[in-house]
């Protein structure tokens, strides 16, 4: 048991092999120039600067090797997922295998306390993909519950209440924190959601996932608020620039995406469309209305291939592999079967479920 432990150690997935041989690149070829290119001639000055010179390459390759090992993770059903999601978050091969088969056999995870059951899984790993995780079927309908990365991470919050600890708790780094509640002390006023946009550290993602938990104190008023809620699945782009102060551009940007994707069911939606980003709008976090979704839903055994690309969540490839499962094997009876040919992710698929239609 313990040298298998031991072999599953020397395990690397592709990006730290890559990290290891740029390090031994750099180290041989410093070590050459230092010892062999410039021993007999190097002046103690000269070796004391050419050890200088190394010591700054190691540390530059330490810095790349620390990007290397931070994955970018995103949400996932850790009941769900297979060694392919697995890996793309940054977790051992090995592990991911013995995770999918834990799965295959029927094991289930109740929390995310349950996941360090898997042998040999690596508590740091574990620790940052914590809040990413997702156990559940997900709620489409409910406008917050995609970017949600669990209950315990976040919290409604008043921004210029915040400590550093708290900002951790929402998934920031020590110094990540403290730049954001060094810059919060600094501002005057009420903080508004200009004041998150401008901040360096807090990037279009994060401020995604954190829109709908931010309570402004100059928001504060519930009649206020109502009486400037936008009916986003019913306005046209000039009613919505004159709304918004956008430019006319900027709003049938949103108009066209929302077109394209048949309405929005959830306000996360929103922050997918290109060419706007957080400053466009985090001012209008909470004012939405998706109270009255009427979307487009596609009939996934009649639609043709041109019908289901043109669906933003469903690339050609994705729609030729329908069209040639319904025309070769039988039509599509319910979206556990869909799921099961696995040509989407699962947070791509709980994004595109309520827009389909399973009629044969």
């Amino acid at each position: 048991m313990a040298i298998k432990r031991f072999l599953d150690g020397l395990r690397y997935n592709r990006k730290e092999r890559q990290g290891l041989l740029f390090l031994a690149i750099v180290l041989s070829a410093a070590t050459y120039w230092v010892y062999v290119g410039g021993h007999s001639t190097l002046s103690p000055e000269q070796r004391s600067s050419a050890f200088d010179m190394a010591k700054r390459k190691l540390d530059s390759v330490n810095a790349f090797l620390d990007s290397l090992r931070s994955s970018r993770f995103f949400l996932f059903d850790p009941n769900a997922a297979d060694s392919l999601v697995l890996d793309s978050l940054g977790l051992n091969p090995v592990v991911a295998a013995r995770w999918q088969n834990f799965i295959d056999k029927g094991g289930f995870f109740k929390s995310d306390s349950d996941v360090l059951r898997i042998y040999g899984l690596d508590s740091n790993w574990w620790a940052a993909a914590r809040p990413y995780m997702l156990f559940g079927t997900v709620d489409t309908q409910a406008d917050t519950q995609e970017v949600a990365q669990s209950e315990a991470a976040y919290f409604r919050f008043s921004p210029d209440t915040m400590k550093p600890a708290d900002w951790m708790r929402l998934g920031l780094t020590v110094a990540q924190a403290n730049a954001v509640t060094n810059y919060l002390e600094k501002s005057k006023g009420n903080i508004d959601s200009q004041d998150l946009g401008n901040i360096y550290v807090l990037d279009k993602e994060f401020l995604q996932r954190i829109a709908p938990y931010v309570v402004y104190r100059q928001s504060a008023d519930a009649d206020s608020l109502r009486s400037q809620m936008i009916p986003v699945n019913l306005i046209d782009a000039p009613a919505l620039s004159v709304l918004t102060d956008w430019p006319l551009w900027k709003a049938e940007k949103l108009i066209n995406y929302r077109d394209k994707l048949g309405g929005f069911h959830a306000s996360f939606q929103i922050w997918e469309t290109f060419g706007l980003d957080s400053n466009d709008l985090l001012p209008f976090q909470g004012r939405w209305d998706l109270q009255n979704i009427s979307l487009h839903r596609i009939d996934i055994n009649q639609a043709s291939i041109e019908e289901l690309s043109a669906h933003p969540y469903i690339d050609f490839k994705t729609a030729k592999a329908i069209v040639d499962f319904r025309e070769e094997v039988r039509p599509f009876r319910n979206l556990e079967e869909l799921q099961r040919m696995r040509l989407m992710s699962e947070r791509k698929m709980a994004k595109l479920a309520p827009y389909l239609l399973f009629v044969y």
